[in-house]
This record gives structure tokens, sequence and C-alpha cells, in this order.
């Protein structure tokens, strides 16, 4: 289902409408949540000098919301991206940063997880595509454990 900009709400929730026979019976929203531990992970991150940017296909209102459940810890959000876009984003911000750490667990983020110097998959909540394309794969969805594997 196509859930561009025209389709979220101001709170960045996708809208859905459910139609039968040419006749509207139902909408609905979804919505995402950072994962527990997201800001606390980032600002740990940030302390060792590492800055973090998030690369979503999800609209820019989503991705917005995002940044403020994790208050605002994010130095840079790209948002409504396509795989290969992610891969540019990727590529763009080794030359202007240096090396990268790409951490994904979906599908789309598989080609991301390859591109970067080190692309870290969830494991637990992964797909498999993000598992086998990742240099390395957490077997545990807890988001503090990335600060953990870097300091290591």
């Amino acid at each position: 289902m196509h859930t561009g900009p025209e389709m979220d709400d101001h709170k960045g929730a996708s809208i859905g409408y459910v139609i039968v026979d040419g006749d509207l019976v139902g909408a609905f929203s979804l919505s995402d949540d950072c994962r527990t531990g997201a800001a606390e992970a980032i600002r740990e991150l940030r302390s060792m000098g590492i800055k973090s940017v998030m690369l979503t296909g999800d609209s820019r209102a989503a991705a917005t919301r995002a940044q403020r459940q994790l208050g605002g810890v994010l130095e840079e959000l790209h948002s409504e991206l396509l795989p290969a876009d992610k891969v540019g984003l990727v590529g763009d911000l080794k030359a202007r940063a240096g090396p990268t750490l790409m951490v994904g667990d979906g599908m789309n983020d598989a080609p991301a997880l390859a591109a970067a110097d080190v692309g870290v998959s969830m494991g637990l909540s992964g797909s498999a595509a993000a598992m086998e394309t990742s240099h390395a794969t957490l077997m545990s969805s807890n988001i503090l454990r990335v600060p953990a594997a870097v300091a290591l």
C-alpha cells in the first residue's frame, strides 16, 4: 500500500483504508515506536565520538516522530528512502565523515548494510537478508548491544 506524505497525519502515523467492492468500510493508522533503549544507545555511541544518522523508508512525518521520541539525539534524519537511496547515503557518509557503521534489521536495509564499512544486523528481529549481508549479527533485539559491541 502506498504511504506517501499525503497519507500521514500530523503525528507521523500512516493512515490505511479498507475498501470492499469500491466502498470505504474502515480506516486504520500504523506507527512504529523506537526500540527501548535507542536514545541511550545513541548517547553511548556519541560518547565514543560516533555520530548517529537515521536512514528510513518511512515518511518524513514518521521519521520526525521517531526523532521526537529519541529526544532529538540524531545528528541527521533521512526519510522516504528506497534501498538504493540508503546505499547512496552510506556512500556519501563514508566520503564525508569516514568509516561507517550501519545498523539495520529489515530486508530494505540489506544493501546498505553491505555497503557500510561495518554492517550490523539485529538477529532476533532481523530479516534473513539483513543477517546474510551484514558483517556481524547481534543475536539480541536489545539495541544497547550495539554500543557494547563497538566498545569491544
